[in-house]
């Protein structure tokens, strides 16, 4: 073999892997970072942010709204949820999406929490003494039966990647009890999420330990 045709062959190989890994690259941008173009014209149209945050959550956005979930920031960011269900798990995940440049990334990722986003109650809030919005969420009667039910609720503290927690439950349909997470320290957000149960359901009590009702 001719040095030229091997010298030839080692460029082509060279060629061929740096498109590799740039495809590679590229892929795991637009799963990481959400690195679509236009993302300007879509936060002014409904239907194309829609679709925007499917391809960048990798799942239908639920709600989206927009707010100052971080003191620091001095531009919109957005809070969006989603549901997941499979054979192997089920749930709902919040996600914040800050605004870099001609795109959204994906700056932080609840867990998967237990609830549906079906007949549910969410909005933004900003509890008093609190400089930045949070997202409150609420299952509502969802997930209530005749005997066994259960009422999730949570508040989504973005900037300091908290959520807080309440869990109001029965096992009877008569006698209620009410768990809340130990990170609750703040009397505001106690209120948030005491409150809605203290009035619908006036004779639960706090107790200090949860209950599973899918594994009873």
């Amino acid at each position: 073999m001719s040095s030229n045709k091997l010298m030839y062959i080692v460029l082509l190989s060279l060629i061929l892997f740096a498109c590799s890994n740039k495809k590679e690259e590229k892929s795991e941008n637009n799963l990481n970072n959400a690195n679509i173009p236009g993302i300007s014209a879509a936060l002014n149209n409904p239907d194309s942010l829609k679709k925007y945050l499917h391809a960048a959550l990798s799942a239908p956005s639920m709600f989206t709204y927009p707010g100052k979930f971080d003191e620091d920031s001095v531009t919109h960011e957005y809070a969006a949820g989603t549901e997941i269900s499979t054979k192997k798990e089920s749930g709902i995940k919040f996600s914040l999406l800050k605004p870099d440049k001609d795109k959204l990334i994906i700056s932080y990722q609840s867990r998967l929490l237990k609830g549906s986003f079906t007949k549910s109650a969410q909005r933004i809030v900003r509890p008093k003494g609190f400089t930045y919005d949070m997202i409150y969420y609420s299952s509502l009667n969802y997930f209530m039966g005749a005997k066994f039910g259960e009422i999730f609720t949570y508040l989504i503290d973005f900037k300091n990647k908290e959520i807080y927690y309440s869990h109001l439950f029965t096992t009877d349909g008569n006698s209620f009890s009410i768990f809340l997470s130990e990170n609750v320290k703040d009397k505001s957000i106690k209120d948030y999420l005491l409150t809605p149960f203290q009035k619908d359901f006036s004779s639960a009590l706090i107790v200090k330990k949860d209950v599973d009702l899918d594994n009873l």
